[in-house]
């Protein structure tokens, strides 16, 4: 297996047999990228890849609002609109290349240093999701790591329909291509950025 079983939610909502066992890849900087779809058909991505950082830092990055804009690609800035230890709700503006765009989430700290889920409360989408979940590898993983830094298992959940901005088909391509970028980016500002989040 490739992670503990951390969570109330079952390993298999995460991580499918076909991505199993590939923590050595993962540990090399893979970025795995796949299409999805929810219980009901609603097409979505998933981006599973390592940090080489702890549960604390990354947390701190994820919902680190003041640099947003720096940390995801494509982000033109973000207005907070609440905020709480519960969680946030967000106006983002952003470039999805052939229009800009704008919409509201709603950002709930479902567990902190755990699990971030998010749903669309307005704005030109007409309907996304999803999910960030930080998970410990497991001790074979681990002590794969080199010089036994501390490595988490990151997993990427989006569903998404953008309604008449681009046909489904298109959006998902383009958005396999942004959610790749988007966790190289990840994973390059918290390494260079970590004092910002350590404690």
């Amino acid at each position: 297996k490739l992670v503990k079983d951390n969570l109330e939610v079952p390993q298999q909502v995460y991580l499918e047999n076909s991505e199993q066992g590939k923590w050595e890849l993962l540990l090399k900087g893979e970025i795995l990228v796949k299409k999805i779809r929810d219980s009901e058909g609603m097409p979505g991505i998933r981006a599973i890849f390592t940090i080489p950082a702890s549960r604390e830092e990354i947390w701190g990055m994820l919902t680190d609002y003041e640099n947003f804009s720096k940390i995801y690609d494509g982000i033109d800035s973000l207005k907070i609109l609440k905020e709480n230890e519960k969680g946030a709700r967000v106006k983002i503006f952003q470039d999805i290349r052939i229009r800009k765009i704008q919409f509201t989430l709603e950002r709930r700290y479902e567990k902190s240093g755990h699990r971030l889920t998010w749903d669309r409360v307005s704005g030109d989408l007409k309907m996304v999701k999803g999910s960030w979940d930080i998970l410990d590898l497991q001790e074979e993983a681990s002590a794969a790591a080199e010089d036994g830094e501390e490595v988490k298992l990151v997993v990427y959940t989006s569903y998404f329909k953008y309604g008449g901005i681009i046909p489904t088909r298109l959006s998902r391509n383009w958005a396999m291509d942004e959610v790749r970028l988007m966790a190289g980016n990840a994973r390059k500002w918290i390494q260079d950025n970590r004092h910002l989040y350590s404690k």
